[in-house]
């Protein structure tokens, strides 16, 4: 279990540093995302595996994993009878391993998003088309590589940086740059 723990580390890392040498030069757009495509790949791969070595009976026999089609969403139930859900297989593989403690996940900028919109619904009770003006906005303005990043390692050079690249690009409006 420790080498699948260290190898979900490695690809972490190794996420990281095609942004590096994509931001210097090294690395070509195409190159880079197709680094970024194996990396996923063998990332799902290895927390599946690691979230089915860890998700087991007591008797050793893996724990029920269930598509509710009804509801569109995956679920478990964990050691003491919560149960689990998720909107995909791999987010409740995830959630698997993050609830055994041997991981998280729970330090990229969407994570820290869904947490928030989730906060905001438990704690405010707001209209349900407020969240999901809160979610169009996130697609709108949120790349998948700023989405990905860990929050903790994002400056307010690299907002700043973003919020430039951004405006240049999709040229929002006041109201919309105002929502972002």
């Amino acid at each position: 279990m420790i080498e699948l723990i260290n190898q979900l580390q490695c690809l972490q890392q190794s996420e990281l540093s095609i942004n590096d040498e994509l931001r210097c030069g090294i690395l070509n757009p195409v190159d880079a995302l197709t680094k970024r495509t194996m990396i996923k790949e063998k990332e799902r791969s290895t927390i599946k595996e690691l979230a089915l070595k860890v998700h087991v009976t007591d008797s050793g026999k893996p724990r029920k994993i269930t598509y509710q089609e009804s509801k569109g969403l995956w679920y478990t139930i964990l050691p003491g009878k919560k149960k689990i859900y998720s909107t995909s297989e791999d987010g409740l593989y995830e959630k698997i391993v993050e609830s055994y403690g041997l991981y998280s996940f729970g330090n990229t900028f969407s994570y820290v998003f869904r947490c928030a919109l989730k906060e905001k619904r438990d704690t405010e009770n707001p209209k349900e088309a407020t969240l999901d003006k809160y979610k169009q906005n996130y697609k709108k303005f949120i790349t998948k590589e700023l989405a990905s990043q860990e929050v903790e390692k994002i400056t307010r050079q690299d907002l700043m940086a973003y919020t430039q690249k951004m405006v240049k690009t999709l040229h929002p409006k006041k109201k919309a740059y105002l929502e972002y």
